[in-house]
């Protein structure tokens, strides 16, 4: 009966993370962002002193996420994406594993699921950025942390270095994840506080190496890329940006009253999640003092305090309370309200879940299957063919991108909006010249002579 208990688990989980896979397949091809444009800018640097070069002047975060992007074929936006798709996907069993010595196996597989279909983690899966990386590595650094409170041996010390390392190569935020984790296993005295700050640190120092780069690209700012402003942390962004991490980018409903009924709901449900934990309601009544103790740092204080050190980090300095900032709390929050839903006296609540959180899953792949929220810039690229151009200008990576087989010397000249290369390229650069810049972006289009011809937010302006 056992063997057949874990075979059924193991197929559950499977399944699971077939759907996360058929899920995220859907815009895994989608044309790119400016942001995703940096990505592949510093990915395919030809050498490493160019790509440090790359990395000071135009990224505020560590080289792991290139470093794993610059081997892969970049000439396409699905493997653009996969080290982000693939430690996203790695997040479904991680959050399983770290759910179910705790929680139990109904509730680790509901977790599973939810994080599989949520659909900011979903979208996130499919940007080339480092954020689902260091999702991943704070939920191996949190699996281990659990372990660790409960006084299981120091070799889980391993998994946590790996996990932290991990984070903190990623996205320099993640620190602001592991200070509360650290707190658990020496609050519940399994660990002494002079272990824990010496091993917890460790991640940590992993960066000291980066030092002069990181200087490096602090001298850059104003320069080749804008200094992160200060967000306005009033009560409206912050709405935002918790409503967006649970609900997708936009919401449910998306207005000001809409969003903040959005709010009001999924803090009421997480208030109540941690509540019924906490007092060990209905069939959480079977967890001992260790188990709900330890349960209720990992989702519930250790999480809140991460919200609390995000919001506070950002008063003085970058804008870094953003939903993707955030996105490593989903595994957590999704595993509080498994385990509440469970509590429930009905016996089909966990069935009902997993019924609603499949229609989720569909109701998201069409959502993004077959979608293009980006400019298609090949009747720029054609003009510029046509045009015999011989140099391009642009202020978008993604234009340099996607023009990149045009047979000109194309040119990042101007990256956020600063700088303005166009009057020394003219007596330089090889002509035809053609500028090519995206609108949207700071410092919208420069004007200057040629004829000038928009695609939506593109314009293309031949100099001959």
């Amino acid at each position: 009966m056992e063997v057949e208990t874990t075979a059924r688990r193991r197929l559950l989980l499977l399944g699971i993370l077939a759907l996360a896979v058929v899920v995220r397949l859907a815009g895994i091809g989608d044309r790119l962002s400016d942001a995703e444009g940096y990505s592949w800018l510093v990915a395919s640097a030809p050498d490493a002193a160019a790509f440090f070069d790359r990395l000071a002047a135009y990224e505020n975060t560590p080289p792991l996420f290139y470093a794993l992007l610059a081997p892969l074929p970049l000439g396409d936006e699905a493997w653009l994406r996969l080290p982000a798709l693939l430690p996203a996907l790695a997040c479904v069993p991680v959050a399983y594993c770290l759910a179910r010595p705790l929680l139990g196996t109904r509730v680790a597989l509901l977790t599973a699921l939810a994080v599989a279909v949520a659909p900011f983690h979903v979208s996130y899966s499919n940007y080339s950025r480092g954020f689902m990386l260091a999702a991943l590595g704070l939920l191996l650094a949190a699996w281990a942390v659990a372990r660790l409170a409960e006084g299981r041996r120091g070799r889980w010390w391993w998994l946590y270095l790996a996990g932290g390392t991990l984070a903190l190569q990623s996205e320099y935020d993640a620190l602001l994840f592991l200070a509360p984790l650290l707190a658990l296993p020496a609050l519940w005295r399994r660990r002494g506080w002079k272990e824990v700050v010496l091993l917890g640190a460790l991640p940590l120092a992993t960066l000291l190496p980066l030092t002069g780069e990181m200087l490096r690209g602090l001298d850059q700012l104003d320069v080749t890329k804008l200094t992160p402003p200060s967000p306005d942390l009033s009560p409206a962004s912050l709405r935002d940006s918790l409503v967006s991490l649970f609900t997708g980018t936009h919401g449910l409903i998306d207005s000001s009253a809409g969003r903040a009924l959005q709010l009001a709901v999924l803090l009421g449900a997480l208030a109540l999640a941690a509540t019924w934990l906490w007092r060990r309601f209905g069939r959480l009544a079977r967890l001992s003092d260790g188990q709900r103790d330890i349960a209720f740092w990992l989702l519930v204080v250790a999480p809140a305090a991460a919200v609390v050190l995000h919001a506070a980090a950002s008063i003085p300095g970058p804008e870094i309370f953003d939903s993707r900032y955030l996105v490593g709390l989903i595994p957590f929050a999704c595993a509080l309200l498994a385990c509440a839903i469970d509590a429930l006296p009905w016996r089909g609540a966990m069935r009902a879940a997993a019924a609603c959180l499949l229609i989720v899953a569909a109701a998201v792949f069409v959502e993004r299957h077959d979608r293009e929220i980006h400019p298609d810039l090949g009747p720029a690229a054609a003009l510029v063919d046509s045009s015999g151009a011989r140099t391009v200008l642009t202020n978008s990576p993604v234009v340099a991108y996607y023009l990149r087989d045009a047979g000109a010397d194309v040119r990042l000249d101007r990256p956020f909006g600063l700088g303005n290369d166009e009057v020394a390229c003219a007596e330089r650069c090889p002509r035809p010249l053609a500028v090519v810049e995206d609108s949207r972006l700071p410092g919208g289009v420069r004007g200057g002579p040629g004829a000038v011809s928009p695609f939506g937010p593109v314009v293309v302006r031949v100099v001959p």
